[in-house]
């Protein structure tokens, strides 16, 4: 029986579709060290994503628009984690909060702030890094690695970090969804984590 000519055209452009599998590293550790290497300078970048958080019985979510500028970053929250809409700004050392009733509230610590005037404790200090997934330089951490040697479990500063999914953007491996979750002094979890996902990574090159 004769194949169609457009079957057979069609089946070949869907093939040549297809990217090939990423060939995986000889040497993890090398590949760890310069996926960290790559990932540790960047710190001017934009991200859109989800944010959802959960405390005990508590919960709640939020689409995040994060901007980032070296030590100056911008946190946008919309939705009922944000209480309608939150605006997190730091810059030369005063971290400010505008709540949705458009109050002013600020404080040098950005995790006290976030927690005094929402109620959610997010770990900011850690997250700035480990949202690029790297870790935080000169911190105790614990760590394991996938195939490609990127971080695939973190355990720093009292939280473990699971990087669930990876997506290359301009060239880099960047997360693109990962949870947070707090663990007690013996290791444990409790109940209390975050999970971002993260739908677009804007990379100034």
């Amino acid at each position: 029986m004769r194949v169609p000519v457009l079957i057979v055209v069609l089946a070949s452009i869907a093939a040549c579709s297809t990217p090939p599998p990423r060939p995986l590293p000889v040497d993890v550790a090398a590949a760890a060290s310069r996926h960290q290497a790559e990932l540790l300078p960047l710190v001017r970048w934009n991200l859109r994503g989800r944010l959802a958080l959960r405390a005990g019985d508590s919960g709640g979510q939020a689409g995040i628009y994060w901007t980032a500028d070296g030590p100056r970053y911008r946190i946008q929250l919309n939705g009922p984690l944000g209480r309608g809409l939150a605006r997190l700004s730091a810059a030369d050392g005063v971290v400010e909060l505008i709540d949705s009733d458009d109050r002013r509230h600020t404080a040098p610590n950005a995790e006290a702030l976030l927690h005094d005037t929402l109620g959610w404790h997010l770990p900011l200090d850690g997250l700035q890094y480990w949202v690029r997934g790297v870790e935080v330089p000169a911190v105790v951490a614990e760590r394991a690695l996938d195939a490609y040697g990127r971080l695939k479990h973190l355990r720093q500063l009292g939280w473990l970090v699971s990087f669930e999914e990876y997506r290359e953007q301009q060239g880099l491996d960047l997360p693109a969804h990962l949870t947070v979750t707090r663990m007690e002094r013996n290791g444990a979890p409790v109940q209390l984590f975050a999970r971002l996902v993260i739908d677009e990574w804007q990379v100034p090159r």
